[in-house]
């Protein structure tokens, strides 16, 4: 199976630790955000969370977060995100 997706190679030290490459997501439109471990783990949010979720938004790129852990509802996932700052 051959791909069509290339990579650009570059080392840590060419970019900061929370810039994204915009280059590789220009086309992206429409993203499925799982929470519970991309986002957060526990009840800290991870590092540049917010901030990714505020480029997202900045870009108009579409995203709907979602889940597999049953543990809260709807609700309490969306509170726990606000309270994390995401």
């Amino acid at each position: 199976m051959t791909s069509n997706v290339t990579h650009e190679s570059y080392t840590p030290s060419e970019r900061s630790e929370t810039s994204i490459p915009e280059n590789h997501l220009s086309d992206i439109r429409h993203l499925l955000i799982d929470i519970d471990g991309v986002l957060f783990r526990g009840n800290h949010a991870l590092p540049s969370a917010a901030e990714f979720i505020l480029w997202l938004r900045s870009c108009n790129v579409r995203f709907k977060m979602i889940t597999n852990n049953s543990t809260l509802t709807p609700a309490q996932n969306a509170a726990k995100l606000a309270q994390m700052g995401i």
